[in-house]
């Protein structure tokens, strides 16, 4: 049986654009989906923040229907793939409302519109839906990440893991006590934007980096404890090795680490990056072809750990 809603209210409410659930993206927090749907249709620097400090959606939505103010030039190629942002953002970063997402299983999603017909069904049952089928697009993304949810990491960065979720309720504690000093500034918090930034990363900004940090740690893999580490023959490529490759005949160096252990600069890869997860599993004297390109692979070797120090020194 379809899943039918419309608006922000009630029991499905939490499926809409409106629905109260922030978001961080690219280091903004957009305060819904609405929020951050609408400022992507502008360049202008003014007019994308006054939407994303809009008080309301509906505000938010009214200055992104405001004509006065011009659209990017590929807007109706791209507004799609900004609304698919829009949920997947909102959702990933809460967990009640991804697993009430997932819990509707294979269903239809329908936005019962009563005007238009682009986004939901509209009056007549004819629409083309879009939003109901990014939610169903977003669903099938979200089920797909929980399925995979391996994350592999150095013992040193898993080491490192914990010491930043345990400098997180410090970082909580500074927050609120420069929320304090700025409120003996000026106690007009309306007209306080540097209490309403600080009150802003203390709900929600710390709490969504802690999270995010605990359900690493939580699902962490220790690349040093894998029976493919334990066991390597020193001639297979795998996570945590130097590897030397010809890339279409350009001599290249490189060490693999863990799933957010890449600093491309200092010539790490993370073993997550899809140019890994081609050669991962090959052996020295093998050719493996990458996005048209051809991979040899010349010598595998056994990380130091002086020389991976100096490394991550150079972060």
């Amino acid at each position: 049986m379809a899943i039918k809603f419309y608006k922000e209210f009630g029991e499905l409410g939490y499926l809409a654009t409106y629905s109260n659930h922030g978001f961080y993206k690219d280091g903004v927090f957009y305060q819904t989906s609405e929020h951050y749907y609408q400022s992507k249709k502008f360049v202008e620097k003014e007019v994308v923040d006054k939407i994303i400090h809009a008080k309301t959606p509906k505000e938010a939505s009214n200055i992104g229907r405001d004509r006065n103010n011009p659209l990017r030039k590929n807007w109706n190629q791209i507004k799609n793939l900004v609304m698919f942002d829009a949920v997947y953002y909102k959702f990933s970063q809460h967990e009640d409302l991804k697993e009430k997402l997932l819990a509707t299983g294979e269903e239809e999603i329908i936005e019962e519109t009563t005007k238009e017909n682009y986004w939901g069904c509209g009056p007549n049952y004819d629409g083309s839906n879009h939003y109901g089928k990014i939610l169903c697009k977003v669903r099938e993304q979200l089920r797909s990440e929980k399925q995979m949810s391996k994350y592999y990491v150095t013992r040193e960065r898993y080491e490192n893991l914990y010491q930043e979720i345990s400098q997180m309720d410090k970082l909580h504690d500074e927050v609120e006590r420069k929320m304090g000093e700025s409120v003996k500034r000026d106690n007009d918090l309306r007209e306080n934007p540097e209490y309403m930034s600080l009150r802003v990363e203390a709900m929600y900004g710390i709490p969504a980096r802690k999270k995010e940090l605990l359900l690493k740690y939580q699902n962490a893999i220790i690349i040093e404890d894998t029976e493919e580490y334990l066991n390597w023959d020193q001639k297979t490529i795998i996570r945590k090795c130097n590897v030397e490759l010809l890339v279409d005949g350009i001599e290249e160096k490189y060490t693999i680490l863990g799933s957010d252990e890449g600093v491309l600069e200092n010539s790490i890869l993370s073993c997550d990056a899809p140019f890994v997860k081609s050669i991962l599993g090959h052996k020295v004297g093998e050719a493996v072809l990458f996005n048209g390109m051809v991979i040899e692979i010349k010598n595998v070797s056994k990380v130091e750990e002086k020389v991976l120090e100096k490394k991550h020194d150079e972060k």
